[in-house]
């Protein structure tokens, strides 16, 4: 009967680690999927904001094309600054004077 008891039990045990090794097969294969999913989720997300970027540029490219080109106040076509043409106020101390 000892037996027979040592038997039922070892049967029940390894029955139980069956199981475990089942749940635990079943659970990492749900992981993978949902890992899986994510990636291809951001996969796809990355793709689409690629492609608005792409498409933000070449309409940005397209208005700038499509405006007038203004001269910004104070500067010549090329961009550069323009030099100061108002008259400098005489040096009061020795400097040039007027002859009247």
């Amino acid at each position: 009967m000892a037996d027979s008891t040592k038997r039922t039990e070892a049967e029940v045990r390894f029955r139980q680690a069956q199981k475990r090794g089942e749940d635990r097969r079943k659970a990492l294969s749900e992981h993978e999927a949902a890992d899986q999913a994510v990636r291809e989720r951001t996969a796809r997300l990355r793709a689409l904001r690629l492609a608005k970027e792409a498409s933000d540029k070449e309409e940005a490219d397209r208005q700038s094309l499509l405006k007038p080109a203004t001269k910004k106040r104070g500067q010549h076509a090329r961009g550069k600054p323009e030099k100061a043409t108002s008259k400098r106020p005489q040096n009061k101390q020795g400097g040039p004077q007027e002859r009247e």
